[in-house]
């Protein structure tokens, strides 16, 4: 497949991304430094954005009271500085991605998509200059990396991690964002009734992967449609076909006989007979259904074990 040339307009919007993602890792960095510098001399604050800001705290009072030594107070005020420094390009950086957002009309669309978000939409516009190259968002999904990796042979199909293959920077933005929805999942899970049933099956990072791929693939066909993310219709009942009579199924449960329409709804079925309870040799009751009043086509014969023959007693005198 051929790398489409990127537009201005594109690689300046990567430009952006790129230089966002390396100002935020520089900023993780000295925050790392910060707190371990700190916990040797045993000042050591909660994790998140409040513990950071008691350790600053910790700093001017320590600076104003003497508790800590002037060179080592002029080595911390240096990290303070840069580190609030950083913190202004940062949001200088996101003000410009977000009219950049605003300017374009497809990053606007993907961003009604769940777990795409200002940041992933840019990103996703930049990062992929022609998405109608994919014949399907499958494709898509595969040249992110988000798809198995194969260790396939002699015809026998073996699935490992994912390829990790492509943008990596693409890749981390569609599984964060997956991650977020798993999060409102659990807050609200009639409102994701298919991540809720992954979540019963698969750990939750492997249900974030297959929910990032899922998410790629709705970007390839806004992106190649032209249209907008329209949340798909949750199903009000889980079960085939309701009963006639809501109290149909406490009637079977207290051992009596009810009828159950038809799909035609002209004619009705034979009655339900309730289970029977046969005892066994050991004691123990166990449930057995009623014989069936339709003939069975086909019944599956018992398998029988294979048994060596005895030797007689001839063969064994030779």
């Amino acid at each position: 497949r051929f790398v489409p040339v990127k537009t201005v307009e594109q690689q300046v919007a990567l430009l952006l991304h790129r230089s966002r993602d390396l100002l935020i890792r520089q900023r993780t960095q000295l925050i790392n430094a910060l707190r371990a510098h700190l916990a040797e001399l045993g000042l050591v604050a909660a994790v998140g954005a409040d513990g950071l800001k008691s350790l600053m705290d910790i700093i001017r009072e320590a600076g104003k009271s003497g508790r800590l030594p002037k060179r080592m107070l002029e080595a911390l005020n240096a990290l303070v500085a840069q580190l609030a420094a950083l913190g202004n390009q940062i949001v200088t950086l996101e003000r410009s991605i977000q009219a950049q957002h605003r300017a374009s009309e497809p990053s606007r669309r993907l961003e009604t998509v769940p777990g795409i978000g200002v940041i992933g939409a840019t990103a996703i516009v930049a990062t992929v200059t022609d998405p109608k190259a994919f014949k399907s968002g499958r494709e898509l999904a595969a040249w992110i990396g988000l798809v198995p990796r194969q260790y396939s042979t002699g015809g026998k199909q073996k699935l490992g991690g994912i390829s990790k293959q492509g943008d990596k920077y693409l890749r981390r933005l569609l599984i964060v964002g997956a991650t977020s929805v798993i999060q409102q999942a659990r807050r609200h899970p009639d409102k994701h009734p298919w991540i809720i049933k992954l979540l019963g099956k698969l750990p939750a990072k492997k249900v974030a992967v297959a929910l990032a791929n899922k998410t790629a693939r709705i970007a390839w066909a806004i992106l190649t449609k032209g249209e907008t993310y329209r949340a798909p219709a949750i199903a009000a009942a889980y079960s085939r076909r309701p009963l006639a009579n809501p109290t149909a199924r406490p009637a079977i449960a207290a051992g009596k006989t009810t009828s159950r329409p038809s799909r035609a709804g002209s004619t009705t079925l034979p009655p339900i007979r309730a289970p029977i309870d046969v005892p066994t040799s050991h004691g123990n009751h166990v449930p057995k259904a009623a014989p069936s009043q339709y003939p069975v086509t086909s019944a599956r014969p018992a398998r029988r074990k294979w048994a060596m023959p005895r030797a007689n007693a001839s063969s064994l005198r030779a």
